[in-house]
């Protein structure tokens, strides 16, 4: 609304990207689509930390605000698309994180973790 009072014209969205959308709530996410874009791509990880608010979470179970879009829309269609390599964790964490939500299938690029351990040794 902002936009088209300032510019006076109304705003075009083509694509909205939600980055870590497995931590955002539903209603959150919800008033994005109010913008009608063509695209909606959501990158996150349903499987890790749970929505965030500041609604206490007791409150919102129940609610439909205990879960994200993402979690929503892959309980639905079962379609969804994982990463196989990581850069961000460290190698052992990386292990960990695998094991326990990816069936051992997310894995650090050999060149990362020889990078990591490099500069660990300096």
């Amino acid at each position: 609304r902002e936009w088209e009072e300032s510019v006076g014209e109304a705003l075009v969205t083509h694509t909205v990207i939600v980055d870590e959308c497995g931590c955002t709530t539903e209603s959150s996410v919800a008033m994005l689509l109010r913008l009608k874009p063509q695209n909606l791509i959501m990158v996150g990880d349903h499987n890790q930390l749970p929505p965030t608010s500041m609604v206490p979470p007791q409150e919102l179970i129940g609610q439909g605000h205990d879960r994200s879009l993402l979690e929503r829309c892959i309980l639905a269609s079962g379609k969804y698309h994982t990463l196989k390599e990581q850069y961000r964790m460290h190698d052992k964490i990386c292990s960990v994180v695998s094991r326990l939500f990816y069936n051992d299938r997310l894995l650090t690029p050999p060149q990362v973790k020889a990078a990591r351990d490099k500069a660990e040794k300096k």
